[in-house]
């Protein structure tokens, strides 16, 4: 449901169900285990970014976890994309976001410029990488894991994590498509 609130506007209403990555997996998760979550939260992420609209926060506290079913939550910083004149040659920019996560959002939305579906993206391979490393050895202890992950897993997650938006996967469930091995 769709619900208003005088101080802040419109907000969504959803089904919650289920643990937050944080906190429930603490510990590191198999490969196989982190590509499964994250690929139901790049079809949820990819739905939200056809309709227009960045969720802006993703991070371990705002992805559910219910009997392997994966939910997004906390919308709060959630924002529409602007369409972008004609001119532009792209149809659809970034929008400003109220805030970002210190730890997960992606590096342009550090540095005040818009964020996009790429900064999603960004967003969720960080998730990705969080998962296999466990929650206490994250983000230092990522070089360790990379080490011991499958070979083709390092060059999607570099991508996923450029510097330049547009260097990215084009959707995120091309980037978890490409992290499974499913996709050349």
């Amino acid at each position: 449901g769709c619900e208003t609130d005088e101080r802040f506007g419109p907000f969504l209403l959803v089904e919650h169900g289920g643990r937050s990555l944080q906190g429930t997996y603490v510990q590191p998760v198999a490969f196989d285990q982190m590509v499964a979550i994250v690929a139901q939260a790049a079809d949820a992420l990819d739905f939200l970014h056809d309709n227009d609209v960045v969720h802006g926060d993703i991070n371990p506290g705002n992805v559910l976890v219910d009997s392997g079913r994966v939910r997004l939550v906390d919308f709060g910083l959630a924002g529409f994309l602007v369409t972008a004149p004609a001119s532009a040659g792209v149809t659809r920019i970034g929008t400003r976001l109220r805030g970002y996560h210190p730890l997960f959002s992606a590096l342009e939305v550090h540095q005040g410029r818009p964020p996009s579906a790429r900064s999603d993206q960004f967003s969720l391979a960080l998730l990705a990488q969080r998962l296999l490393c466990g929650e206490h050895s994250f983000p230092d202890g990522l070089q360790d894991v990379l080490v011991r992950t499958p070979t083709h897993a390092r060059d999607v997650f570099a991508r996923a994590l450029n510097y330049d938006p547009s260097a990215r996967f084009r959707t995120c469930t091309g980037f978890a498509e490409a992290l499974a091995g499913t996709v050349q």
